[in-house]
């Protein structure tokens, strides 16, 4: 069993939501979709990112396979299917590289502590579409990567990077027709819930 997760807190990320559901149910009217709406925090954005880097424990029970996809994207393809089954190939997680690959975005103490801890500028990837399988592996993932996300209160992609490099999982990375502003697939509208 899988689905489709979105989160929504703030009144215009549950705007955009509504849009990127409504995308969904036009390419995939049966899909089992959940939105996420709890707030953790005064911040929408903090709230918003404290429930992705802990996604796993928000899904049903019953999902072996999510999908994430940010409220400011839409699906124009049902070749989003295609990371169903990527994952049911034995991938923990399938993402994408981002277009920029600077951490320009990131906090200046969290991008160079991150690069310090690492050892090296590593690929920036883009959290605001991805899969995983509902495994072990991915809930120690899931555990590691809201820990890192909360040593800073910031952005969550240094967070997923050192996540990534201290839970290694197998993961498939996409191309940018699945998570950039000109996506065939997927279609991200950056900034749209702000």
């Amino acid at each position: 069993m899988f689905g489709i997760a979105t989160i929504a807190v703030g009144e215009k990320s549950l705007l955009e939501n509504k849009r990127c559901v409504d995308s969904i149910r036009k390419h995939l009217p049966d899909v089992s979709i959940v939105t996420i709406t709890k707030s953790l925090d005064n911040s929408d954005m903090v709230s918003s990112r404290l429930l992705k880097t802990s996604l796993i424990n928000y899904i049903p029970n019953e999902w072996q396979y999510c999908i994430y996809l940010d409220s400011d994207t839409r699906v124009l393809s049902t070749d989003i299917l295609r990371i169903f089954d990527i994952l049911q190939s034995g991938y923990d997680l399938v993402i994408c590289p981002s277009e920029h690959n600077d951490f320009w975005h990131i906090d200046t103490t969290e991008r160079e502590n991150t690069f310090d801890q690492l050892g090296y500028t590593p690929l920036q990837l883009q959290f605001g579409v991805f899969g995983f399988t509902v495994n072990k592996k991915m809930s120690d993932f899931f555990l590691r990567l809201s820990n890192e996300y909360m040593l800073y209160y910031n952005q969550d992609q240094c967070a997923l990077i050192r996540a990534l490099h201290d839970v290694p999982v197998k993961y498939w990375l996409l191309g940018y027709p699945f998570n950039s502003g000109n996506g065939s697939v997927i279609q991200h509208l950056f900034g749209k819930t702000r």
